[in-house]
């Protein structure tokens, strides 16, 4: 049985900063150009339905992981080495996100230290929070959320009033047709950043009021999108469809613009700032997800012997994982289009027509 508990307040807060975490500042759904807003909206409706087979699976076994019921489904053999691979999964992921933050980060306010200086103190903070358990990473994402809450505000009162706003960017609406808009939301805006919500089967077990986790989590999901969206839209009114989909960190390039009266400018730390938030909690959630998966399936007793190891693994993982940023970003395009759709849909999907057939046989 799980002992620690998260309130339905921390679960939201968690939630939402883990889907838009990376987003705000990397963008997605920039192959359908200035309709990546659209096509980003839509992908709220796929990330609906994605949070909605995992809640099914859910409330099948309110008290396993995704591991558990996997081997409970399809054997101890077929579903361990599934789990197995989810956890190569969550950790390459949390790896990828660690490459995310030391770039964004060597590439900007710190460009003359190592990259290995800046994963390596992400990756300790994130590991002692664990350390700590689910519960104090809960009440983290709490403080931080208010504050990721209130840089928002303030930058979008800074576009407002720099007079960087230019709507016309955004017009003539579809004006290629649905055609990319559609294969934008296949190809990016489910799977990033809704897909990636297959880690929070591992967390749900651990969230105090069952009963209202689907309304709590549908309104993460939904509110999470419309920020996305609004982000979206912002920075393409700003920047212009050329230099956002050429820009490595279309939010970093926007803020740059903002200028009131000589005297607030250089806001690029904000833009940082939320970034080094979110991508905190991101990968704290692949990280964590991994750790109980691993104890799940070779039935570790205490997890806590598992997290500075799986830190070590991480940390070497990200560093290693591509040559340079664009290649780092392009291997995530090809991940996107052919690995996560197997563990964000695949495998649940598996999940949920067996167990269906299954409770159907026993009745």
């Amino acid at each position: 049985m799980v002992k620690e508990k998260i309130s339905l307040l921390q679960f939201f807060v968690l939630l939402n900063l883990f889907v838009y975490g990376t987003n705000l500042v990397v963008g997605s759904g920039l192959d359908a150009k200035k309709d990546a807003w659209i096509a980003i909206l839509i992908g709220v409706a796929g990330g609906i339905l994605l949070f909605l087979m995992y809640y099914y699976l859910y409330t099948l076994y309110p008290d396993l992981s995704l591991v558990g019921y996997s081997q409970k489904l399809l054997g101890k053999y077929a579903g361990g080495f599934i789990g197995l691979l989810y956890i190569i999964f969550f950790i390459y992921e949390a790896a990828r996100d660690l490459r995310d933050v030391g770039g964004v980060i060597g590439a900007t306010v710190l460009n003359e230290t190592p990259m290995i200086f800046i994963s390596g103190v992400m990756i300790l903070a994130i590991a002692y929070i664990i350390y700590l358990g689910i519960e104090v990473l809960a009440r983290t994402a709490e403080i931080f959320w208010g504050f990721v809450v209130i840089l928002g505000a303030l930058g979008s009162l800074f576009f407002y009033f720099s007079g960087l706003i230019d709507v016309k960017q955004l017009l003539p609406l579809l004006e290629s047709g649905w055609k990319p808009v559609l294969k934008a939301v296949y190809t990016n805006t489910i799977m990033f950043p809704f897909g990636e919500m297959v880690a929070f089967t591992f967390i749900l077990p651990y969230i105090e009021k069952k009963k209202q986790v689907l309304k709590v989590g549908m309104a993460a999901v939904i509110v999470s999108g419309l920020l996305i969206t609004y982000s979206t839209a912002i920075n393409l009114s700003v920047l212009g469809v050329d230099i956002m989909t050429r820009s490595q960190f279309p939010l970093l390039s926007a803020v740059q613009g903002i200028e009131i009266m000589n005297f607030i400018e250089h806001l690029d730390v904000m833009a940082v700032l939320v970034l080094i938030i979110g991508v905190f909690f991101k990968i704290s959630v692949f990280y964590y997800a991994a750790i109980v998966a691993m104890a799940d399936l070779f039935k570790v007793t205490h997890k806590k012997r598992l997290i500075f190891p799986t830190a070590i693994i991480i940390l070497n993982t990200s560093l290693i994982i591509a040559g340079n940023f664009t290649e780092h970003l392009n291997e995530g395009k090809f991940v996107l289009r052919t690995i996560f759709p197997i563990f964000a849909v695949g495998f649940p999907v598996l999940y949920c027509l067996i167990a269906f057939f299954k409770s159907k046989v026993t009745r």
